[in-house]
């Protein structure tokens, strides 16, 4: 079946959430086990459920780079949604060449490119966005990716658990090196 956000399936406000699911799907590979994963990240793209899916993370870019990494490492079945996937993080871009900001960038190139998508106009805009946004000391910006929300978790009542988003200039760098890297890899490839 699906799974939980977090390991113990009775706590109070303990959704499925698709970021996971796609997270398992990765970790786990498609198989008969699987399969209800696939069924339902391939669902709720192509049913444009995405914003209700998840309450964590900062936009849907982030589940876009969650299903395109399990699309990539074999889970074919999400093959389904990958023309949603791809026009929705597409529709994103902005004039500049970036998706947003710095960490929706990465990802949405990651996703592009983890989906094997040839516009390389696209692709180039953001690549140039991101050499132009790095910072002089080799990061880019302090991006929130993940949301702490004001619900009982693990026991601790709202008031104990910090409410906003949560992200690193670490995170967003990392990211950020990542699809600089599939970029150049894609970019070789090419040439033979």
């Amino acid at each position: 079946g699906l799974f939980y956000t977090f390991i113990a399936p009775n706590l109070p406000k303990n959704p499925i959430d698709s970021a996971v699911n796609a997270n398992v799907l990765l970790y786990l590979g498609e198989c008969e086990e699987t399969k209800p994963i696939c069924d339902y990240l391939n669902n709720l793209v192509l049913n444009n459920q995405e914003q209700k899916s998840d309450t964590w993370y900062s936009a849907e870019t982030v589940l876009y780079y969650f299903m395109s990494r399990a699309y990539f490492q074999g889970a074919s079945s999400l093959k389904k949604a990958e023309h949603a996937v791809v026009q929705r993080t597409l529709a994103l871009q902005q004039k500049d060449g970036s998706f947003g900001n710095d960490l929706h960038t990465a990802l949405a190139v990651c996703t592009l490119l983890n989906y094997q998508h040839d516009d390389n106009v696209v692709l180039e805009q953001a690549i140039h966005n991101m050499l132009e946004r790095q910072g002089v000391n080799g990061a880019w910006s302090n991006v929130p990716l993940w949301r702490a929300t004001p619900e009982i978790i693990w026991g601790r009542e709202a008031s104990d658990w910090p409410e906003g988003f949560w992200g690193s200039e670490k995170l967003t760098t990392a990211l950020s090196i990542e699809a600089l890297a599939r970029y150049k890899q894609r970019l070789e490839l090419n040439q033979y």
